[in-house]
């Protein structure tokens, strides 16, 4: 059961309180986006090279002005945040801990009984030669699966594979070309280049100012 609105906060009124202790923010912002259309648009020689350079450095403490302010003002919300997830949390822990542990012993019991009928000879002639749930053509094998079957009907489970181990001298990482993000691609690619420098084929590089 939640009880609504136990904390009252006119989150309407919030941002006219922002605008009002902001107000030399405000127009510090405001200024330097009126001196954003004196800027080129593109830098032909070091004189607005070194203009543009100072208006970074305007940029980056108003940044940061904003940013402090942004984390005194939000301070009181984010500690009553941590305080109310630490209450609720503390019970969905311990109750994720006990239903992962059961998890994880019902698995195995699974894996265990599906196994000990794969290698009883009594069970299926072809029981040797389906030892592995893999077959040599990477496809379960019929008797494993006909095991596995019986065993999740009789308890009804809803059984999925997951990830136990990885071998990174063995994993074909070519079959997961495909199955990588444009992001989980840069931030390896990024790891890649701090090592080794801009000689990943495949990859074009730029210089960039650091700021």
């Amino acid at each position: 059961m939640t009880i609504k609105n136990m904390f009252p906060i006119e989150l309407g009124s919030i941002h006219e309180i922002l605008d009002e202790v902001n107000i030399e923010n405000l127009k510090d912002f405001h200024g330097l986006m009126g001196e954003v259309t004196n800027l080129p648009n593109i830098i032909e020689d070091e004189i607005k090279a070194k203009e543009a350079l100072d208006f970074i450095e305007k940029i980056k403490k108003i940044e940061n002005n904003f940013r402090q302010s942004r984390l005194e003002d939000g301070k009181i919300f984010k500690e009553g945040l941590k305080s109310v997830e630490k209450f609720y949390k503390g019970y969905e822990s311990s109750l994720k801990e006990k239903k992962f542990f059961l998890q994880e012993r019902i698995s195995d019991f699974a894996n265990k009984s599906a196994a000990s009928t794969s290698n009883n000879p009594s069970k299926s002639s072809a029981a040797s030669a389906a030892n592995h749930p893999f077959n040599t053509s990477g496809e379960a094998s019929k008797s494993q699966e006909s095991q596995e079957s019986q065993i999740e009907k009789n308890l009804k489970l809803n059984r999925e594979w997951t990830i136990s181990k990885i071998d990174i001298n063995k994993l074909d990482l070519e079959s997961l070309r495909n199955f990588f993000t444009e992001y989980q691609l840069k931030m390896v690619i990024n790891k890649h280049l701090k090592t080794n420098g801009p000689i990943l084929e495949g990859v074009e590089y730029q210089k960039k100012i650091k700021i």
